[in-house]
């Protein structure tokens, strides 16, 4: 469609006579009457707007509202603004700005709460407001196809009207076909659960030939989740395996399994035939990563009071963090790969934990110094220092003769030092109390001599 002026029609006693392009006055001049839909267009905004002219260009609009006087303004209106939005969610709108020629004062002001669009039905340009919960009103409107006398005899409760039942034409659309949608993907989903059932029953038929089975299973520890498959051998020497999750595992397969402190015992059998069986003692892998920390207490702010109950102002120097142990010995047993099981104790401040993991696994140990305290302003307005942070604690590690090798990350770091305040009034830093400073690292100490951990 070439660019071309689209002419907007007025309000007031009569929407021709608002234009002075002629034809009768309109219902709304000569009184109330009956609204009658003429619209039955179900297209949708996007089909609509595919024949909108390509760029913006210059719509002639006046306002369709029976409250202000007959006044035309003009708009730039772009095929991007018609509200295509309104396809998936008839009842909202998206808000559209629109840009008005500067020759034209403004005579109307939109609610605060209202949402501008662009709609097109029947050959018009309908610019609307729209409320949430509300029904849609047009405010102004333009023809489409230069038929001034078919807009001319509608009024703006006509028009209104119009919109309103467009609208609930295009929510049943929506509502059909997306009630088509869930009808297609439910019996395509049917389809599918089917096609499902009937591979398991192949399956399962496949299963009745079975001669043998082996099982695989591991964890990585007595509480943790059991990972179990089976392979089973059939008549003809070929084979299937069916993991723990497979939907024909529990209908094929009964499983015991029995936990011990450092292996599990594992049996699986054939339903259809219990002497097809499997059983084995599966070691714990404990590839379980592992983490203890110790931190020291963050120092007293500049807010807190001293034994005489005067406020400090300088932040206080954080806790230094605890010393920490660690002792490591072996546990006797071996991974199904060969590698050591261990056995840990750490403890710090008073708290301790023994845990078992493999050589492999790693195991975090820290502590921390507790940051400074900050300062505040002093009475004079002086800056108020901040406090030192605490040094981290001392990590001592001791290690039992028969272990090979293990993985510990130990970090002992300081705390980091507590904010300065700025002075009152004072435009020269040098009067800001000073930042602390940040904690220091402890030592780190490795002995190997005999450990005993219960």
């Amino acid at each position: 469609m070439d660019l071309r002026t689209w002419v907007c029609l007025g309000t007031g006693a009569s929407l021709a006579l608002a234009t002075g392009c002629g034809g009768k006055p309109s219902a709304a001049a000569r009184g109330p009457a009956q609204v009658t839909i003429e619209s039955t267009t179900t297209a949708s905004q996007a089909e609509l707007a595919a024949a909108f002219p390509e760029g913006k260009f210059q719509a002639r609009c006046a306002y369709v509202e029976s409250d202000l006087p007959r006044f035309e303004r003009m708009y730039t209106i772009s095929a991007g603004q018609i509200d295509t939005y309104f396809e998936d969610q008839p009842d909202r709108h998206q808000s559209t700005y629109l840009e008005q020629d500067a020759q034209f004062e403004t005579k109307r002001s939109s609610a605060w709460d209202a949402q501008q669009g662009i709609l097109l039905l029947d050959g018009m340009i309908y610019l609307t407001e729209h409320k949430s919960l509300e029904p849609l009103h047009a405010f102004a409107v333009c023809t489409v196809d230069g038929d001034l006398d078919r807009a001319a005899r509608k009024s703006a409760a006509q028009h209104d009207a119009e919109l309103n039942a467009y609208a609930a034409r295009r929510a049943e659309v929506v509502k059909v076909a997306a009630a088509s949608a869930k009808a297609a993907a439910d019996a395509e989903a049917a389809e599918a659960a089917e096609a499902a059932e009937d591979e398991q029953l192949d399956r399962l038929e496949r299963l009745d030939a079975i001669e043998s089975l082996r099982l695989t299973a591991g964890a990585s520890g007595p509480k943790a989740e059991v990972s179990l498959s089976v392979t089973a051998t059939l008549e003809d020497g070929s084979t299937m395996r069916i993991g723990q999750g497979d939907p024909i595992f529990r209908e094929a397969f009964g499983t015991k399994i029995v936990h011990g402190t450092t292996a599990m015992m594992v049996e699986v059998w054939y339903r259809d035939d219990k002497t097809i069986r499997d059983q084995r003692e599966i070691g714990y892998s404990f590839d379980i990563e592992h983490t203890f920390e110790c931190h020291g207490k963050a120092g007293l702010t500049g807010h807190d009071f001293d034994s005489a109950r005067g406020m400090y102002y300088h932040g206080r120097k954080g806790e230094d963090g605890p010393d920490l142990t660690v002792e490591i010995t072996t546990t006797g047993r071996t991974t199904d790969d060969g590698r050591q099981i261990l056995r840990y104790r750490v403890g710090c401040d008073g708290r301790s934990k023994v845990f078992v993991t493999s050589e492999s696994a790693p195991v975090h140990v820290g502590t921390y110094g507790g940051k400074g305290g900050h300062g505040v302003q002093l009475a004079s307005g002086a800056g108020g220092n901040g406090g030192n942070g605490g040094d981290g604690g001392d990590i001592t590690v001791t290690v039992d003769p028969s272990v090979r090798r293990y993985k510990l990350v130990p970090v002992s770091e300081g705390g980091k030092g507590g904010a300065p305040s700025d002075a009152r009034g004072a435009s020269d830093v040098s009067a800001y109390g000073k930042r602390g400073n940040d904690g220091a690292s402890g030592d780190y100490a490795e002995r190997r001599e005999p450990v005993e951990i219960p």
